[in-house]
């Protein structure tokens, strides 16, 4: 989510910047809840100060004496004050922080606004994508043999559908696919990691999956947890709450996991390709992380590198 304190110091520059991206935020809704949290805050930190005073000046009086049994009764009184306070901060809190996650990340001012796909604009191409090209393609449901190497009725029998089995030689593609992958990153500088592929709430908050895509994840509801939708989630959140050095930047990682989305069975259910609907995946994913300042230009430096990947005749191999 975004600073508060952008949103304070810049508040025009943000509400357009996210209007471009026509989402509805109510920041009148929002600017208030700042207010009403802060307000509170103040007063029971105010609170708890006022209690901490009387507790010194209590324990300075004779027990059972007048004095000290007044301050007792002054003691209890406060301490209610402050529940009562805390209770009222942590309401305020919860209601700013809700409306606060319904703020999207700027866009950059380079990006072109547009009203749907069609005004998306190409940044880079490569081949030809005319099917006259290519006269012998086959979409894989059309190939004789592809279901003996990806087989989604099996895949149906022993869990459900969107989770195939691949057998021979499409496991070892998926194998050496990962590893290739991986090891051009490791090529252009990126550290590989092996994460857990289940996250708790926080991580999948602070990675935009929570609150509103909980119904796409898959949760372990013993443990509380969520099983990863893209590696994406536990490399982002390595760092999370913790404050990095500016030397210590950019932070280059890599990992593959398996990946689970509930989405995948409802998109793509007009499409005859079974592909487009898997709900269990294995990808990688690289991820670098710099200074806000910095974001675009790290960017066009990373691109290449899944770039040159796709272009590569491993790939071409794949997506021909």
């Amino acid at each position: 989510m975004l600073d508060i304190r952008l949103i304070r110091e810049d508040f025009d520059r943000v509400k357009a910047a996210v209007a471009r991206k026509k989402f509805d935020v109510d920041f009148d809704a929002l600017k208030a809840a700042d207010e009403q949290r802060r307000a509170c805050l103040t007063q029971a930190e105010n609170a708890r100060a006022a209690q901490k005073q009387a507790n010194a000046e209590m324990a300075k009086l004779p027990k059972g004496s007048p004095e000290f049994q007044a301050k007792l009764a002054e003691m209890r009184t406060i301490a209610g004050q402050v529940k009562e306070l805390e209770a009222q901060a942590k309401d305020a809190e919860d209601s700013f922080s809700a409306l606060l996650m319904s703020v999207p990340n700027l866009p950059d001012p380079s990006v072109p606004d547009g009203r749907n796909d069609a005004d998306n604009k190409s940044i880079f191409t490569w081949g030809s994508s005319d099917e006259k090209d290519y006269p012998d393609a086959l979409a894989h449901f059309d190939i004789p043999w592809f279901s003996k190497l990806l087989d989604f009725e099996r895949g149906v029998k022993v869990t459900g559908a969107g989770f195939p089995f691949y057998v021979g030689d499409m496991a070892r593609l998926v194998r050496a696919l990962l590893s290739f992958f991986l090891e051009e990153a490791r090529k252009n500088g990126y550290e590989e990691v092996m994460p857990p592929i289940l996250v708790n709430a926080a991580s999948a908050t602070a990675t935009g999956q929570l609150p509103d895509k909980e119904g796409m994840m898959y949760f372990a509801q013993e443990d509380g947890m969520y099983m990863v939708p893209t590696a994406e989630v536990p490399v982002t959140n390595f760092f999370r709450d913790e404050i990095l050095d500016e030397e210590e930047l950019p932070v280059k990682r890599c990992a593959y996991t398996p990946c689970f989305r509930r989405e995948a069975g409802s998109w793509g259910a007009h499409v005859r390709a079974p592909t487009a609907r898997l709900t269990s995946s294995t990808r990688s994913r690289s991820s670098s992380g710099c200074i806000p300042t910095e974001v675009l230009t790290n960017w066009k430096a990373c691109a290449p590198t899944p770039r040159d990947c796709c272009k590569s005749s491993a790939c071409r191999t794949v997506c021909c």
